[in-house]
């Protein structure tokens, strides 16, 4: 094997999935399974890179890889044919985004990405449809807008590495400096990199591909495009700002926002996704911003974890959206009824985003706040260990019910057949499940994968009891909540 692949450190890194999302676009579409699998088989057998880069690679081709696997012939059917295909060329330049060593090459590769993502923006009818209630959840200006930020975004970044450069700076994806310290360049840098993780997701965000829902019968690009710019900006900020207080500042203020949009808000099963994902990316930036070896370790677990995690719920969206669309009456009780053990390994994927013990994220977002803790920000680590309340009670449990629990609209069901998941979005809907509960228990297993500091993940700011307590509080307020709404008065 070792001789067979001697050929691959040739290539530049995302140049396998790149290449082969060509062919598949090329094909409209078809094998993109089958492509999309031996890209990401390829480009983890040359991966070089190590601490947080190793990680954000690594994350990136579990979401590739899932939804290459979830992508059967029915989800390969995509309404725009060459969506599947571009969707790993997206993801070849984000993994390539993750490795490379220069702030030019960053910005490049960033710019480049977002044009690819202009052209998987879905039109007409080929737009997200609510699984529960089949309205449209995906806005024009919304998708145009987050392409813009996208390219602002990388633009900024470009126009900050060019003002390093002029100023006989260090080029390298390292810790670069403080934002708004006088420092023009780290400024611009930071905006770059902070503002698209920053903004909500319907308003331009970086997770406004996942509140537009999946176009019809395409699991692959929505996947892709709606979570790998994400987890790969939330590593660039940690390798770039470690240590920043200005992060601190953007994830509390990300995490408080997320459930007051949640409960003002378009109550659309897309959205309630969306946000969620958003939330818990909040958290992680606030990790991000204590620069110590174990809070890097810790958003190391965290940003995997969020990756299966994402990655499973996005595709538990998929099959409920595909499903209703198909046969719009389908499961009068939900289609948690239809779909018992794929709503099982979402509902295992969701717990994960709400912080439940015994899960990756929980095991990283803990270590995390321990580390803030210990780091002197006390005081921020409590108030982002409450909010898991509020993100899952009014956030992550609306997304289920929505999903699997809704009757949907009347008619279209075909009487006497009985639905069942394609067994490839199952498959891969259990071994995001499997793998978060797993690693959950044996977190020390990904320490070869991980950074440096992924060894010294000793501490807790919660155990599992007390996270509990404070999940089951918020599911009491959200009583008191709902019951004032429902019985106030028109």
């Amino acid at each position: 094997m070792v001789d067979l692949l001697a050929f691959l450190p040739r290539w530049p890194p995302g140049a396998a999935l790149i290449g082969l999302g060509i062919v598949c676009a090329v094909a409209r579409g078809r094998w993109v399974g089958v492509l999309g699998l031996a890209g990401v088989a390829l480009e983890f057998a040359r991966l070089e890179v190590d601490g947080l880069a190793l990680t954000g690679a690594i994350s990136v081709l579990v979401v590739v890889g899932l939804a290459a696997l979830a992508s059967s012939r029915d989800y390969a059917e995509s309404e725009s044919a060459l969506s599947p295909g571009l969707s790993l060329v997206l993801a070849g330049l984000l993994l390539m985004v993750v490795q490379v060593e220069h702030l030019g090459w960053v910005a490049v590769l960033l710019f480049m990405a977002g044009l690819v993502e202009r052209a998987l923006v879905p039109g007409g009818d080929a737009a997200g449809r609510d699984p529960a209630t089949g309205e449209p959840t995906a806005r024009v200006h919304a998708w145009r807008g987050a392409v813009l930020i996208s390219l602002a975004s990388a633009s900024l970044i470009g126009l900050g590495a060019q003002g390093r450069m002029q100023q006989g700076g260090d080029m390298l994806v390292e810790w670069i400096g403080t934002p708004f310290s006088g420092d023009a360049p780290s400024t611009l840098i930071f905006l770059g990199l902070v503002t698209p993780l920053a903004l909500p997701p319907n308003w331009g965000g970086a997770g406004q591909a996942i509140a537009a829902g999946p176009a019809r019968r395409d699991a692959g690009s929505f996947v892709n495009a709606g979570l790998l710019r994400g987890l790969v900006l939330l590593v660039l900020l940690g390798r770039t700002f470690s240590g920043s207080d200005a992060l601190l500042d953007v994830g509390l203020v990300v995490v408080l926002l997320a459930p007051v949009l949640a409960l003002t808000g378009r109550r659309l099963t897309a959205r309630y996704l969306a946000l969620s994902i958003y939330g818990v990316l909040g958290l992680l930036i606030g990790v991000a911003s204590i620069a110590s070896s174990s809070a890097q370790g810790a958003l190391s677990l965290s940003v995997f974890g969020l990756a299966l995690a994402g990655a499973g719920a996005c595709l538990a969206l998929v099959l409920t959206t595909h499903a209703r669309g198909r046969e719009p009456g389908l499961g009068e009780r939900g289609l948690g009824h239809v779909f018992p053990s794929a709503f099982g390994f979402a509902l295992l994927c969701m717990l994960a985003l709400m912080a439940l013990p015994g899960t990756l994220l929980f095991e990283g977002r803990s270590s995390g706040l321990e580390a803030m803790s210990a780091d002197g920000a006390a005081v921020e680590a409590l108030v982002f260990a409450l909010m898991a309340g509020p993100l899952a009670v009014f956030v992550a449990l609306p997304f289920l019910r929505q999903a699997f629990f809704s009757p949907g609209v009347d008619g279209g069901h075909i009487e006497g057949r009985r639905a069942t998941a394609p067994l490839a979005m199952t498959v891969a809907l259990a071994i995001a499940a499997g793998a978060l509960i797993g690693l959950g228990l044996v977190p020390s297993a990904l320490s070869p994968l991980l950074s440096t500091g992924s060894a010294e993940l000793s501490g807790r700011l919660l155990t599992g009891p007390q996270q509990l307590q404070i999940l089951l509080g918020a599911a009491l307020l959200a009583r008191i909540v709902r019951r004032e709404r429902s019985t106030s008065p028109a």
